[in-house]
């Protein structure tokens, strides 16, 4: 073993450098728990640390035996997993009710190695730029094989132009443009390779929730295809180390199918500990990807084979990697970054590019310093490669400016225009972890951080800032609070060309002022503004205020002073506005040479009048209820009357049934009777003042009933498939309002309920032919009252064949067992047949297993014809058994008649007749099974082996007019 390698690899697993992994694909999740039952869920987290939460917010964590259950805070502090599986609300019992009344949502599970990332920096193992192979191995396992080809994956790694399923190129594609040609991959795809172990061996939730045996997996598959694949090649830099094996596993991962057993995407080591396979071909094995075949029943796209190799280049994640555990959950770089959840976009298939940040970390690209004041243009990344750094009298802090542009790889981000980020550089992959204190931070245009408002993070924002200084929000000054004094200000975007331009070092003029959107009502007609100045500019304004208009434009604006100004803040109030009115505002500084506004928004004013409320009724019986309202806000002028309107129609008005009472009023409540029963009444609190009548929000209550009774429904029958069945016996029912209706309705398994098939409005139900089981019910109604009754379940039995099982697909030519297995009813008697079409049956007891000597020549057709009690005879599944010959090597004749060539071959064989008699020609594999078969009579016969794999057949050719048979030896390989 190299030395060197293994100290490398021992030095990782000495400073706990562990997972780095693919965010979880957040979008909502649709599972089938053990019991049957679905969940909807959303994932959070990633490899190393994961869990899940329910539609409704319940934080839910998977069981040993990978299923979701509600999670629960215990008498220490710790979320724990309960013993409750998780399921949608409305298919919960009420004992889970019960048991949720008790439970917070949202509780957050804190890792058990949150700072497992922090004690060592980001480390490469693979080199960033040249022209470097990079081995991908296909894995599949024996309970979920591999469902695309290698030629498939081949082309999704390194084909040119690759566009499969919507995808914007391939792997190769992607670092290429990226590195702007400075890193060219050579992928070579082998496999797929049966794995020892089904998924949940490998995948299976271990601590903190995290893959239990992935580097297995890795290893394993190393060694299976160790026999084709020449590992030497993939030392690039000779250091005696694999540069990277990157392993794609059978069906989707679990960051986006939530499967508690399947394997979650990352980037690890193998270290010498491990005590694991891990030397092939004189190199050693240490550093891994891998990523999943699928999303849902399609092949997956590149975005997170990207985003792992991004780790095996040298990359940390941009996402929160610790989540809750420090200070709460940052948005970080979202969907901007390959690297947080923009590998992601499209689906995977068009993963946003590399950010300057990470360019220049993998020395793609070359930051170019401002210093100089002056006019900057900048283009967008994916066209010229090109960004810059404001540096600050701190080494590790600094200032990032790029242009993004949605096309190209960056098609899918969230908007175009300019990113600025804050920077302190440090070597660990909890960059972001800190929601207060994010080292690679975008500062967003509009000061606003959450996922809803990313595509308001680009400079310049319309609304908002075309500026970035000391003094505005986001500002520029240090994560210490010194100021910068380096102001970037005009920031515009040519929407054509997509380039971004400002002046750097270069003070603005003009006064910098924000409106602040929070109008505040002082009255009705009365309201409060607020604004703010960040640099009062080098003009002299005579009025500092607002402008104001009814018009969104501000055709007819006018300007009003701030009624105080005080440290950079001015308050401005305005009165005596009109009713019923919206009003647009903005900051307004105004100078003989030079005026200059803030953001514009909106208020609008109310109607004058007290703003009510209806409440819910109380007391509600078949005839009467309790009603009353109450004033939340006083209107400007007195209430004369007040009271409840109400109505069996929506809406009700003064104009309906009402109760008023005079004067001015708080709250209120009166009884309403006389009503009818079971029966929905409309109801709203009103006043009347001298603007008018105002009406609350309606509400509504329906009066009570007296319930039908005595609804119970009575059978007892069951039979088989096909048979007649007789009457459920209904209950005469009572009570209710009378006039009694009836539906009877019916269900099979799987299925919802359905009205019933006979006639199914009467008392009495005739149930009539049945081929599955079913359930019946009836619902009586009485006008607008109705009752479900008690269910019948009817029993139908039938008849299952079941199927054949044999310990190979092939039977020796003497005797051997066969078994039924998964049958309903009992066997009569087995069958054989050479053709399956004409039955003959087998001396043998009608058991579930029998010793069976076969009577035919190359295959046997089998089935078992199978009776529960009474019911009609039904046959078992047909198995197809291959007989196997008693041909060998030892049957082997001189080849003087026939020759075939080359030998050994790989696609194609040539068989020299050379008397061109009429024979036929049958191969045989090493367990004797037939798999190739035809008659001919040409000198050279051309077989197409190319599907065969490799290995030793024997082919038998025989003589059609003497029945001589000659057996050649005839061996394929591809190696």
């Amino acid at each position: 073993m190299n030395k060197t390698s293994t100290a490398i690899c021992g030095l990782l697993l000495l400073l706990s450098l562990v997972v780095k992994a693919n965010p979880a694909d957040t979008t909502l999740k649709r599972l089938i728990q053990s019991d049957g039952r679905v969940l909807e869920l959303y994932l959070r987290g990633d490899e190393w640390f994961n869990y899940a939460v329910t539609s409704d917010g319940y934080t839910i964590l998977p069981n040993q035996n990978a299923d979701y259950c509600y999670a629960y805070q215990n008498s220490a502090g710790e979320v724990v997993v309960s013993k409750y599986l998780a399921t949608n609300p409305a298919m919960r019992t009420a004992e889970e009710q019960i048991f949720l009344s008790d439970v917070s949502k949202g509780l957050k599970p804190l890792p058990q190695y949150a700072n497992h990332s922090k004690n060592l920096a980001e480390r490469k193992s693979y080199p960033t730029t040249g022209t470097n192979n990079l081995l991908v191995i296909l894995v599949e396992f024996p309970d979920r094989p591999f469902t695309y080809t290698a030629t498939e994956f081949q082309n999704l790694f390194s084909q040119q132009g690759y566009s499969s399923g919507g995808a914007s190129g391939s792997v190769k594609d992607y670092f290429r443009d990226c590195s702007n040609g400075l890193l060219d991959l050579n992928p070579t795809v082998a496999g797929p390779v049966m794995l020892s172990n089904n998924m949940a061996y490998y995948g299976a939730p271990g601590e903190s929730f995290s893959d239990v045996r992935p580097k297995e997996m890795v290893s394993e598959a190393c060694s299976l295809v160790d026999a084709s694949i020449d590992f030497s090649q993939f030392d690039m830099d000779n250091d005696g180390r694999i540069d990277a094996v990157h392993i794609i596993f059978a069906g989707g991962p679990q960051s986006r199918t939530g499967e508690a057993n399947a394997i979650w995407p990352h980037r690890w080591f193998i270290t010498e500990e491990d005590g694991l396979p891990r030397t092939f071909d004189g190199k050693t094995l240490c550093d891994y990807s891998c990523s999943g075949e699928k999303r849902g029943v399609i092949m997956d796209g590149i975005g997170t084979v990207c985003h792992e190799f991004g780790h095996v280049l040298g990359l940390p994640d941009f996402y929160d990697t610790d989540y809750e555990a420090t200070g709460g959950n940052a948005i970080a770089l979202s969907s901007w970054s390959i690297m947080s959840s923009g590998s992601y976009n499209n689906n995977g298939d068009t993963p946003a590019a590399f950010n300057a940040n990470e360019r220049s970390r993998l020395g793609w690209l070359s930051l170019d310093t401002l210093t100089l004041a002056g006019t900057y243009s900048l283009p967008a990344i994916t066209d010229s490669n090109r960004a810059y750094i404001i540096t600050t009298p701190y080494e590790d802090e600094y200032f990032i400016l790029e242009n993004r542009r949605q096309s190209s790889w960056d098609t899918y981000i969230p908007a175009s225009g300019m990113l600025i980020y804050h920077i302190k550089n440090t070597g660990d992959n909890c960059i972001n972890c800190d929601p207060s204190f994010q080292r690679c931070d975008i500062e967003e245009a509009d000061a606003n951080e959450t996922l809803a408002s990313v595509r308001s993070d680009v400079f310049p924002h319309p609304f908002y800032n075309d500026f970035f200084t000391d003094y505005a929000e986001p500002n520029s000054r240090l994560w210490s609070g010194e100021q910068l004094n380096k102001p970037i200000t005009n920031i515009t975007r040519d929407t054509i060309s997509s380039i971004v331009s400002f002046d750097f070092l270069q003070p603005d003029s003009s006064a910098f002022i924000k409106t602040l959107n929070s109008a505040e009502f002082l009255s009705t007609i009365s309201v409060r503004l607020t604004a703010y100045e960040y640099y009062e500019g080098l003009y002299d304004y005579s009025l500092r205020g607002f402008a104001i208009d009814t018009q969104s434009n501000f055709a007819t604006q006018t300007f009003v002073a701030a009624t105080s100004v005080s440290n950079d803040t001015l308050i401005c109030e305005l009165s005596n506005l009109n009713y019923l009115t919206t009003y647009y505002y903005r900051a307004a500084y105004v100078g003989e040479t030079d005026t200059v506004y803030g953001t514009s928004y909106y208020f609008s004013t109310r109607d004058g009048q007290p703003i009510l409320k209806t409440e819910h009724a109380s007391n509600i019986t078949l005839n009467s209820m309790t009603l009353g309202g109450k004033k939340l806000v006083e209107g400007d002028y007195p209430v004369i009357e007040y009271g409840i309107c109400y109505d069996t129609l929506p809406s009700p008005t003064i104009d309906d049934n009402h109760i008023s009472f005079q004067g001015d009023f708080t709250t209120f409540s009166t009884e309403i009777s006389g009503l009818q029963q079971a029966t929905k009444y409309y109801f709203a609190t009103y006043c009347k003042t001298i603007l008018g009548t105002k009406y609350a929000t309606q509400a509504y209550a329906t009066t009570l009933y007296v319930p039908i009774e005595n609804n119970e429904i009575a059978a007892e029958m069951s039979g088989c498939e096909g048979d007649v069945f007789g009457t459920i016996t209904g209950s005469q029912p009572c009570a209710g309002q009378g006039n009694f209706t009836y539906l009877w309705q019916q269900k099979t398994q799987g299925s919802s309920w359905q009205e019933a098939q006979n006639d199914n409005t009467f008392k009495d139900y005739v149930v009539g032919e049945l081929n599955e089981p079913a359930s019946f019910r009836r619902i009586v109604f009485s006008y607008a009252i109705k009752d479900t009754s008690n269910v019948i379940n009817v029993e139908v039995k039938q008849s299952q064949g079941g199927k054949i099982k044999t310990k190979t697909d092939w039977l020796s030519s003497e005797t051997d067992t066969l078994s039924l297995i998964k049958n309903v009813g009992t066997p009569l008697s087995w069958q054989h047949s050479a053709d399956s079409l004409s039955w003959s049956s087998i001396n043998a007891p009608a058991d579930s297993s029998i010793a069976y000597t076969p009577g035919f020549s190359d295959s046997v057709y089998l089935r078992v014809a199978v009776q529960l009690e009474q019911c009609p005879i039904v046959h078992s599944e047909v198995a197809k058994i291959y007989v196997q010959h008693d041909v060998s090597l030892e049957d082997i004749k001189p080849e003087e008649l026939y020759v075939v060539y080359p030998n050994p071959a790989s696609d194609f064989v040539k068989i020299a007749n050379q008397q061109g008699k009429a024979v036929c020609c049958s191969l045989y594999d090493a367990q004797s099974k037939k798999v190739f078969e035809d008659c001919f009579s040409l000198s050279t016969y051309l077989l197409d082996i190319s599907c065969y794999p490799s290995g030793v057949y024997l082919m038998k050719i025989e003589d059609r007019q003497s029945k001589e048979t000659y057996v050649i030896k005839l061996v394929v390989s591809r190696y």
